[in-house]
């Protein structure tokens, strides 16, 4: 937590988690040493991150899910999405 200082008194602020800024997963070159593109992908808890190859999903790299296509999208699009560290 980040605390805001002002003249009179300090405010503790939330700050969002930081956007994923690559447009490859990371967790798919980390561990599986190939760079591919991060897209929306489908599961049975809903939405998320990831990548893919020709044989199917390669790696979860968001730690979110959402209930939507069209919020996963936008989360990629404007980067509002968490990296995950580990597989």
């Amino acid at each position: 937590m980040l605390t805001l200082h002002t003249k009179s008194f300090a405010v503790p602020v939330d700050l969002p988690a930081e956007p994923a800024p690559f447009g490859y997963g990371q967790l798919a070159k980390s561990f599986c040493q190939i760079q591919l593109p991060v897209k929306v992908l489908t599961a049975l808890n809903g939405y998320y991150i990831g990548t893919q190859n020709e044989d199917g999903p390669i790696s979860r790299e968001s730690v979110e899910y959402w209930t939507s296509r069209d919020q996963a999208q936008r989360a990629l699009e404007n980067g509002k999405w968490t990296q995950r560290s580990q597989p």
